[in-house]
């Protein structure tokens, strides 16, 4: 069971690569069945394996929006781990420039966060954040690899989950999403000092 790799910035706590099935697990107690013959019929928790060229042929994993809810509501109540709001973006935007803001697409945010290898442009991984371009599992179920870095965010105003990402053309971009779309997951955590967990591998 692999430990969730994060990295303290700011106020918060976040995790550095998306979440893989273990680890959502590690964090949940549930098992999340990967797609097989009867995952399009299976209304719960479920996610998608795939192959990336652009993180030297790692596995990585999509999740549906049940999953995203669940994880949501768990931090909510327990000040833990949660889907990131728009609020959390903020934090994590005004730690890269000190300006940056959720109402602003800047170029600069962009490509701080993009990870040093695997994009057509290479970001600098400002703050070990380590953003990856992803596919995404589209509102047909048909898996679109894209040169983008894309997870799901909630937001707060719309008492909703959007897609967020982060794109090769060096801007950042909100999108809303479908029951049937699958995303990749990015999860946040206050910190509180002193903190010890031994589920957390900090980089």
């Amino acid at each position: 069971m692999s430990k969730i790799r994060a990295k303290i910035i700011g106020n918060q706590i976040w995790t550095v690569e998306n979440l893989t099935k273990d680890q959502y697990f590690l964090i949940t107690g549930i098992k999340v069945p990967v797609k097989n013959k009867n995952w399009l019929s299976y209304s719960k928790i479920k996610c998608y394996k795939y192959n990336s060229i652009h993180e030297s042929n790692k596995d990585g994993f999509l999740f549906n929006l049940y999953s995203a809810e669940t994880l949501n509501n768990n931090g909510i109540n327990n000040n833990t781990w949660r889907i990131p709001s728009y609020a959390d973006l903020d934090v994590l935007f005004k730690n890269i420039d000190g300006k940056s803001s959720t109402n602003y697409y800047y170029k600069e945010v962009a490509i701080n966060l993009r990870g040093n290898y695997g994009w057509p442009l290479n970001g600098t991984n400002k703050i070990g954040f380590n953003a990856m371009p992803n596919p995404t599992l589209n509102e047909k179920l048909e898996l679109s690899e894209s040169e983008i870095s894309r997870w799901w965010i909630y937001n707060q105003k719309n008492k909703d989950f959007d897609g967020f990402g982060i794109y090769t053309e060096d801007i950042i971009g909100f999108s809303g999403t479908n029951n049937q779309m699958a995303l990749a997951i990015r999860l946040v955590m206050d910190l509180t000092n002193p903190r010890v967990d031994d589920k957390i591998y900090y980089v």
